[in-house]
């Protein structure tokens, strides 16, 4: 395990190689929060013994981890037991390491219940699934002498393998998780959830309270504006008590990456993690379930800036039945790796999947309308789920660079690169390599908007549009089929069609502004195809003031080259 604490300090080290800037700020936070813990804590618990034993001396009652049978010692589970029973008044506590890998054989560690400060680096070791409980948990649970429990805890600077069940489980707000490497457990990387309610924050006043505050940020519409956006939404969402999780490695897990869960959780910031990947983003070593997971409605939670996510099952899932407030999936590369070109790390099936919708009820209603906003600045690329069949209408739902499916609606996908990538980052790539096996886009429920994105490179559709109920969809101001970084390469095109709406009514493909029409041009097949309808679906859908040529390059049946706008 000592390899294991040298792992952790390569992989801190690896992402100032990465990303030099980026690095510069997580490493400043994390030594200016270490010395911040130092100049305030006023019980620090050194762990100096690896072993899991029990704290025999009862030292809860003073405050002292200090094992007296045998020579003085202090291990995590003595720790753990010790300041859970310690008076408020001794904290805030501090867990610091003198030994570089912990081993855990004798069951579950105790879950922790006070606020605690938890520093490496050092290794913690499941022993391959003898802690029967995962490996660190946190529970917001009120005790007598703490009545936020564990609220506002920190851990930094982990390794944390071999659990058999998550790395990390935490149940509260306030957490801030950062620098950790979290791989190969038998359950998710870090979940976190909430038992603790808002109380009557959560009702219609105070959710347009926090919209139609004058500091809510306007969306972003370049990558440039993502971060400000982070930061300005962080703090008009204070008083949801926000969590970070940042910088951390997750990594070959047999559940998800990160999984976030329950209607009492918002507001968590998720950015500069490698999920799914080695720390240069470039190899895959995928989590078996999602890459991030949102369910429970769990709400305005934020998934970017930075985060690598590849090689998993689905980059992101967003099952929510309803939401508060959106979620937002800002300036993430899903799928594609970061420096190497040729090297793949594409999610197994979709980029991002969701079935979720802005909850209408009268007592809590969502008041932006929007369930999940993606974009801008994703890269979603490569993503593997496809049919079987290489039949342009066989219109399968197993896989798309983002999957818009189940109860959906209110969900926008803007701004984002969908088949096409840069690698490194920030250059641009003239390849089709990295096109996603199937669909660009796949919508197949109502109210959903596809709005400014590049679109191209796909080995099928560049977006589709399906089923006699889906009604409301909005494709607007995209380009389907071209990369504006090499305008004038008709190659790059979607395999079929550009758009493809099947069964499908009311959809708007362009709209009467002109900055409302697609640049539809160089898909394999059709500009625009409609198909089956009937008496009662398949109405009132609307091509306006789009560019649509240059398709079916090589078929007698292509399009005149090109249509004018506003055909």
């Amino acid at each position: 395990m000592v390899q294991s604490v040298a792992f952790a300090c390569r992989l801190v080290r690896s992402i100032a190689a990465a990303k030099p800037r980026r690095s510069l700020f997580v490493l400043f936070a994390l030594a200016m929060m270490s010395i911040a813990t130092s100049a305030t804590a006023l019980t620090i618990f050194t762990i100096n013994d690896g072993t899991n034993d029990t704290d025999r001396n009862n030292a809860a009652a003073t405050c002292v981890c200090q094992d007296t049978q045998g020579s003085p010692k202090c291990t995590l589970r003595a720790a753990i037991e010790t300041l859970n029973g310690c008076q408020a008044s001794s904290g805030p506590f501090s867990i610091t390491f003198a030994v570089q890998t912990v081993h855990v054989i004798n069951g579950g560690l105790p879950t922790i219940t006070a606020p605690v400060t938890i520093t490496g680096p050092v290794a913690i070791d499941g022993q391959n699934g003898q802690f029967k409980e995962g490996c660190l948990g946190f529970s917001d649970a009120a005790s007598a002498q703490f009545p936020d429990g564990a609220t506002n805890s920190q851990v930094t600077l982990l390794s944390i393998s071999n659990c058999s069940g998550d790395a990390i489980a935490a149940n509260g707000h306030g957490f801030l998780f950062s620098g950790n490497v979290l791989h190969d457990n038998v359950g998710a990387g870090l979940s976190l959830s909430s038992s603790r309610t808002y109380g009557n924050f959560v009702n219609t006043a105070a959710l347009d309270a926090i919209f139609n505050n004058p500091l809510f940020p306007p969306i972003p519409v370049s990558g440039n504006d993502v971060n400000s956006f982070a930061q300005q939404l962080a703090t008009v969402l204070v008083t949801l008590n926000p969590s970070t999780i940042s910088g951390n490695f997750i990594y070959s897990n047999g559940g998800d990456g990160i999984w976030l869960f329950s209607e009492n959780l918002g507001a968590v910031f998720v950015s500069g993690n490698f999920i799914g990947t080695d720390p240069t983003g470039d190899l895959p070593l995928g989590n078996a379930g999602a890459g991030v997971r949102l369910s429970g409605g769990t709400f305005g939670n934020m998934i970017g800036p930075g985060n690598v996510i590849g090689d998993n099952a689905n980059g992101i899932e967003d099952s929510s039945p309803t939401v508060y407030l959106p979620n937002f999936v800002m300036s993430n590369r899903i799928g594609v790796p970061s420096v190497t070109p040729g090297n793949h790390v594409g999610n197994t099936n979709s980029g991002i999947t969701t079935s979720t919708k802005p909850d209408d009820a009268i007592d809590h209603k969502n008041p932006t309308g929007v369930s999940l906003l993606v974009g801008p600045a994703n890269i979603i690329s490569d993503n593997k789920g496809a049919p079987n069949s290489n039949d342009a209408d066989l219109l399968p739902t197993d896989g798309a660079g983002v999957l818009i499916t189940g109860a959906s609606s209110g969900v926008k996908v803007v701004g984002n690169t969908i088949g096409m990538t840069d690698i490194p980052a920030g250059t641009p790539l003239q390849s089709k390599n990295y096109g996603n096996a199937a669909d660009g886009v796949i919508v197949t429920s109502s109210g959903n908007t596809v709005q400014g994105n590049t679109i191209a490179g796909n080995k099928r559709h560049g977006v589709v549009v399906q089923g006699n109920s889906t009604n409301g969809t909005s494709v607007v101001g995209n380009t389907i089929g071209l990369y504006p970084a090499f305008a004038n390469d008709k190659t790059l095109g979607n395999g079929f069609d550009g758009i493809h709406i099947d069964a499908a009514s009311a959809t708007a493909v362009g709209g009467p502004n002109q900055s409302d029409g697609n640049t539809i041009v160089a898909n394999g097949r059709n500009g625009v195809a409609m198909r089956h309808g009937g008496s009662s679906n398949g109405w009132g859908n609307l091509i306006q003031n789009d560019t649509i040529y240059g398709n079916a390059v090589g078929n007698p049946a292509a399009l005149p080259n090109p249509l004018p706008a506003g055909s």
